[in-house]
Order: C-alpha cells, then sequence, then structure tokens
C-alpha cells in the first residue's frame, strides 16, 4: 500500500481498490497449499514492480457486484 502514495491522486483510490481485491482473493487459501502461496507471491511482487514503474497507468475495471 506504501507504493500508491507514488502515484497521481487521481489514481490512488483505484489502486488501493485493485492492491485489496487481490489480497482478498488470497483469504480463502489453505496455509496448506504452498505452491499456490508461493505463486501469489511471486505474481504480486511482478505486478508491484510494473504498477510502481514511472508512467504506469491502472487500467483495473471495478469487478461488477451482481
Amino acid at each position: 500500500m506504501r507504493g500508491v502514495r507514488s502515484k497521481p491522486e487521481s489514481e490512488r483510490a483505484d489502486l488501493r481498490e485493485y492492491v485489496r481485491a487481490e489480497f482478498n482473493k488470497g483469504k480463502s487459501l489453505s496455509p496448506k497449499d504452498i505452491q499456490r502461496i508461493e505463486h501469489m507471491l511471486r505474481h504480486g511482487k511482478k505486478m508491484l514492480v510494473m504498477l510502481m514503474a514511472p508512467g504506469a497507468r491502472m487500467s483495473w475495471s471495478r469487478p461488477s457486484n451482481t
């Protein structure tokens, strides 16, 4: 969440919502599902690097509540 502070104010709310949604995806994982946890950690690190790069823009669409 600290990395969000480096982005323009207009994108921060969307980034926060995206990060929270990604963390919530992992809530239901079993602590014994090591491979899935490791995959999600690697994926998250890659996404962080991409999103925090200068000039990176947020293009995430909010999930619908239907």
